[in-house]
């Protein structure tokens, strides 16, 4: 018995031309780890990560994928703005450069893992911003480890931050067994191992850390909020600027902030970010905030609030 309704060709209910294929990304489209909260992945780490899913080190991946098909002028750069690489995770100029290379070659938006969003307010020096040394808390990579991705937050590289937000012990520089300073990337080892001696950088927690809520200092949970807030938006100088004034305004007859306001002229820091001549620094903002109480991220999109009490605890890695 044979269907009433012959079989039509593919042809005849689809027409090629209206057929759409998205365009394929030159390099595997990895989703970046814990954007939207304060242990946000750096950049470094995304590049990294990029690296070990592409099963090459990261200087081929910069000079045989990224840099040969771009007009950057990196190339044309002597060979030693690599001892600079730390600075790709702050608002510098390579910074800028290398997020454009990866978003194009990934399809996916990377600001949020550096802080670009914040180079009208604190400008491209990096001054006083990211530590120009590798930090880390070995508990946490061996959490991340236990979850199924390593990655370095980009609190981690802030020049403020020394003490883990999570398990509340200092951030270390050097591996534990050969006392070696971390690189910024390292080039052939996975991220959570030392380049020097191999041996693995991550370390079980302790039974009492286990549960553990660490009380974050004041300026901590200020730089914890602005981290989070980083994919939110991009944070302009001018306004800024305008929230400052009206701060200062709000607050400069009130003997608690004697110290911090009067007179106006003795504060040559606070008047200098006033008139727009300097940027300031990201940890000497920090400070004020902490000083006034106030919240960064508030203050830095035109708000006056208060400083955060308490922050919820991300989770590390969403797979």
């Amino acid at each position: 018995m044979t269907c009433s309704a012959s079989l039509q060709p593919w042809s005849a209910y689809y027409r090629l031309e209206d057929i759409q294929i998205p365009d394929r990304s030159r390099l595997f489209s990895i989703e970046p780890i814990g954007i939207g909260t304060w242990y946000s992945e750096s950049f470094g780490s995304y590049l990294k990560r990029i690296a070990e899913a592409h099963r090459v080190s990261v200087t081929n991946l910069l000079q045989k994928v990224l840099l040969p098909g771009s007009n950057c002028h990196i190339k044309k750069m002597h060979p030693l703005w690599r001892s600079s690489l730390h600075s790709i995770n702050g608002s510098s100029d390579l910074a800028e450069v290398f997020v454009n290379l990866l978003e194009n070659a990934t399809y996916r938006n990377l600001n949020a893992l550096t802080l670009l969003p914040l180079e009208s307010i604190i400008g491209r020096s990096g001054r006083g911003v990211l530590s120009k040394q590798l930090k880390i808390c070995p508990y946490c990579l061996y959490e991340f480890s236990k979850k199924g991705a390593i990655f370095i937050p980009l609190i981690w590289w802030l020049q403020n931050v020394n003490v883990c937000p999570i398990h509340g012990t200092k951030l270390r520089c050097q591996c534990s067994f050969c006392d070696s300073n971390l690189k910024s990337i390292s080039n052939q080892v996975p991220i959570d191992v030392c380049d020097k001696c191999g041996f693995s950088l991550a370390e079980k927690p302790t039974a009492d850390m286990k549960g553990r809520i660490f009380d974050l200092a004041p300026g901590d949970r200020i730089t914890c909020e602005l981290i989070a807030s980083l994919n939110q938006k991009t944070f302009f100088r001018n306004t800024f600027l305008s929230a400052l004034k009206r701060l200062i305004r709000t607050k400069q007859d009130n003997d608690q902030y004697r110290n911090a306001f009067k007179p106006m002229r003795e504060q040559q820091q606070l008047k200098q970010w006033v008139s727009g001549r300097n940027h300031p620094r990201l940890s000497d903002l920090i400070s004020f905030s902490a000083d006034l109480n106030v919240s960064l991220f508030g203050l830095l999109s035109g708000q006056i609030l208060p400083a955060p009490k308490k922050l919820i605890t991300p989770c590390l890695v969403k797979q």
